[in-house]
Formats: C-alpha cells, sequence, structure tokens
C-alpha cells in the first residue's frame, strides 16, 4: 500500500510512511487573555490532528516528487492538500515544518513529515 498527495491534477504517490508514527489530536482554539487578566477562548469546532510520519528508503525519484510537491504543489505550509493514508482514509492536509530529508545510502532517503488534518478520514 502507499499513500498519495494531491492537490487539483498534481498528484503523487509514494510508498508506506514506517509505523509507530504519531497522530495528536486536539481542539482548534484560539487561547488568549486580555489586559485584565481575563481568559478567552475562540473555539474554530474543528477537530485538528497533527500527524508525524516517517518514511524510509525512498528512492531519488520519491524524494524528489515529494520535495517538488512541497514547493511547488503546496508551496510549503501556504495551500491545503488532500493527503490519502495507508488505510484509504482522506485527511485536508497541510505541511506544518520543513520535510527533513536524510540520505542513507546511494539513491535512499529518509523524510520526517509533518501535517496537521483538519478534517476527520474517511
Amino acid at each position: 500500500m502507499a499513500v498519495t498527495l494531491a492537490r487539483g491534477a498534481a498528484s503523487i504517490t509514494i510508498p508506506n510512511p514506517e509505523f509507530a508514527n504519531s497522530e495528536v489530536a486536539t481542539p482548534s482554539q484560539v487561547v488568549g487573555r486580555t489586559a485584565a487578566g481575563n481568559v478567552y477562548v475562540y473555539d474554530r469546532a474543528v477537530e485538528v490532528r497533527t500527524l508525524r510520519l516517517a518514511f524510509a528508503y525512498l528512492t531519488d525519484d520519491d524524494k524528489d516528487d515529494l520535495e517538488s510537491f512541497y514547493r511547488t504543489t503546496a508551496s510549503g505550509a501556504l495551500n491545503t492538500f488532500t493527503y490519502i493514508d495507508h488505510r484509504g482514509r482522506s485527511w485536508t492536509a497541510r505541511f506544518m515544518r520543513p520535510i527533513e530529508f536524510t540520505e542513507i545510502m546511494d539513491d535512499r532517503w529518509n523524510a520526517n513529515v509533518v501535517l496537521e488534518v483538519e478534517a476527520q478520514g474517511s
């Protein structure tokens, strides 16, 4: 199985991330404090999840596709896209950090990706 990242006509499919990835669910809220010291909370009523994904042994082509999608299609964190996970669930996603690539051998890369997803997978 593989995962897919898509925005408009652009899409890439890369091998599954390694297991033991993390997923943190938090309410989407803005929290602050007034000058008088009162706490205020604005609730967006959308559950936000942060996915930390570790991809191992990507080929040069997979790495180039992922990097190009990040830089050109998603424009970093600017644009949302559809992330289809290894279970076939679709998420509206956004990159939250630059992708960290580590070359582990000739034509093989590890990549760490952090996504924020706003919609529950379906």
